[in-house]
C-alpha cells in the first residue's frame, strides 16, 4: 500500500535503473535568466509560508531538480528545521503547488490507539485547509480495511472524474501517528490526466471477459471489489481500466484482495492478472493505483544494444514501412518528457526539442512518433531486425556527462539555459 516514504522528493536518481534523474542547477548567463530563476526560487519559499502560515520562516532551498516518477516534471526542494522537526516540502516549479510535505520527528511504534473516525476528522481536515481541490470536487476514500499500516493511519482519495465513477490517476494522502494524530507526511497528485476516461465497455461486459481470467469460479466467489480508474505506466501512458478482485478468504492481516484481473476498459484487452501467491506463476499488482500492464498486441521489440528493453503499457506499431511509438516511450532512454493538451517537448543527450519537430501526431488520446527519425534527431541511430521484428537503438556517440542545452517549451519558462547532469546513457 502506501508509506510516507512515497511522498519524499526522489534523492536517490542515479541508483534507478532504466531512469535518468537529471538534476537541473541555474547558470548565471544573463540578468534576465537569473531574475527568472530568482523568481521561481521566491515562489517555492512564499509557497511553504504560506503552507505553514508562518510568514516570517526562512527555509532552505535546494537546486530545481526533475522527478521522474510521480511528478514526471521539475520541482525545488524545500527544507524547514524546527525543533525535533525536519520538514521536507516538494513545489512544483511551474506552479508553486506544495505537491508533498513530509515531517520527520518523534513517532510512535505502538499500534494505533487514536479512534478511527477522530483520525480521519484530522486528515481530512489538514488536507482541506491545504488543498482547495478537495473541497469542490468528488472524492472516493479508500476502504477502510486499508487504514492501518504498522504504527500509523494511511488514508487516501482517488478524484472521481465523472458520472461513470472513473478515479484519478493519482490520489491524495495523508500518514498519521496512530497514537499522536500528529500528520507525516501529505501528498497531492500531479494534474496529469490525460488518459481515457469514458469506457466503451460496460462493468458487465468486462466481468464477462475477466471470468476465464479468475483465479476462482466467479459464481462462488465474485469479483467484489470492482473500480474504473485511469492507470500509468511507469512511462506516464495512461490507459483506462476496469480492475475486478475476488477475495475468497478475507485476511486481517494482508487486507490487499490476493487475486484480480484487469481489462482495458476501451479495447477489451486483459492488461493483467493477479494469482494467489503459491500459485506456479504469480504478477504482482500493488493497490490502489499500480496494476501492472502486459500488452497481448506487442507487434514489435525495442531495446538498446545493451540489451535493455524500451517496453511500455501501449506497444508500438508499424504504419506503411514507419516505426511509431507514444513519445513517453523516449523517457525510458533517459528523456525528459513534457506533455500538454498543445504537445509535448523533449529533452534528451543534451537536446531539446519540439515533438512537432520529430513529426509527432495526436492518435488514440497520446502523441506519437516516428521513432527512427525521431531518435535520430536526438542522437541515436535504429537498426531493424526484421526476422526479429525487432529495433535496436544505438547511441551515435557517447553524449558528455555534463552538456548544456537552449531548451524550448515548456523549458524555456525556467528561464535559463539548461544543465543536465546524468548517467550520460
Amino acid at each position: 500500500h502506501i508509506s510516507s516514504a512515497l511522498w519524499k522528493p526522489v534523492r536517490k536518481g542515479f541508483a534507478m535503473k532504466n531512469l535518468l534523474f537529471a538534476i537541473l542547477t541555474p547558470l548565471a548567463i544573463c540578468p534576465a535568466a537569473s531574475a527568472k530563476q530568482n523568481a521561481g526560487l521566491d515562489r517555492a519559499v512564499q509557497a511553504v509560508r504560506q503552507f505553514t502560515a508562518k510568514p516570517g520562516i526562512k527555509p532552505k532551498v535546494s537546486g530545481l531538480q526533475y522527478d521522474p516518477e510521480r511528478l514526471k516534471n521539475f520541482y525545488y526542494e524545500v527544507e524547514v528545521k524546527t525543533g525535533q522537526t525536519t520538514e521536507t516540502y516538494q513545489i512544483g516549479a511551474f506552479d508553486g503547488t506544495v505537491y508533498s510535505a513530509v515531517y520527520e520527528g518523534p513517532e510512535s511504534s505502538a499500534p494505533p490507539t487514536l479512534p478511527v473516525q477522530e483520525a480521519i476528522r484530522i486528515a481530512s481536515q489538514f488536507v482541506s485547509a491545504h488543498y482547495p481541490p478537495f473541497r469542490s470536487a468528488k472524492w472516493k476514500m479508500e476502504p477502510e480495511k486499508y487504514f492501518r499500516v504498522g504504527s500509523n493511519y494511511v488514508f487516501t482519495w482517488r478524484r472521481v472524474l465523472n458520472k461513470y465513477g472513473t478515479l484519478s490517476p493519482w490520489w491524495i494522502s495523508a500518514v498519521l501517528d496512530g497514537s499522536t494524530g500528529r500528520v507525516l507526511s501529505y501528498g497531492v497528485p500531479p494534474p496529469r490526466i490525460f488518459g481515457p476516461t469514458i469506457p466503451k465497455l460496460t462493468l458487465k461486459e468486462a466481468i464477462r471477459i475477466a471470468s476465464p481470467h479468475a483465479s476462482f469460479d466467479i459464481t462462488a466467489v465474485p469479483f467484489d471489489e470492482v473500480s474504473l480508474e485511469i492507470v500509468e505506466d511507469r512511462l506516464g501512458i495512461q490507459r483506462l481500466i476496469w480492475t475486478l478482485y475476488q477475495n475468497p478468504i478475507p485476511n486481517p492481516e494482508d487486507p490487499t484482495p490476493p487475486s484480480g484481473v484487469f481489462v482495458d476498459a476501451i479495447t477489451g484487452e486483459v492488461t493483467g492478472v493477479r494469482i494467489p501467491q503459491g500459485s506456479l506463476s504469480h504478477q504482482t499488482s500493488t493497490r490502489p493505483a499500480g496494476v501492472g500492464f502486459q500488452s497481448s498486441r506487442k507487434a514489435v521489440t525495442i531495446r538498446t544494444s545493451a540489451g535493455q528493453e524500451l517496453a511500455s503499457s501501449v506497444p508500438p506499431v508499424i504504419q506503411r514501412g514507419v516505426l511509431w511509438g507514444r513519445v513517453e516511450l523516449l523517457r525510458a532512454l533517459g528523456s525528459i518528457v513534457q506533455i500538454d493538451s498543445s504537445g509535448a517537448s523533449v529533452l534528451l543527450n543534451n537536446r531539446a526539442v519540439s515533438a512537432r519537430l520529430l513529426g509527432a501526431k495526436y492518435h488514440d488520446l497520446g502523441w506519437w512518433v516516428p521513432l527512427r527519425g525521431a531518435l535520430n534527431q536526438l542522437g541515436w541511430t535504429v537498426d531493424w531486425l526484421p526476422e526479429a521484428r525487432e529495433a535496436v537503438v544505438r547511441q551515435r556517440k557517447p553524449s558528455p556527462y555534463v552538456g548544456v542545452v537552449s531548451p524550448g517549451p515548456p523549458f524555456s519558462q525556467l528561464g535559463k539555459r539548461v544543465t543536465v547532469r546524468g548517467p550520460g546513457r
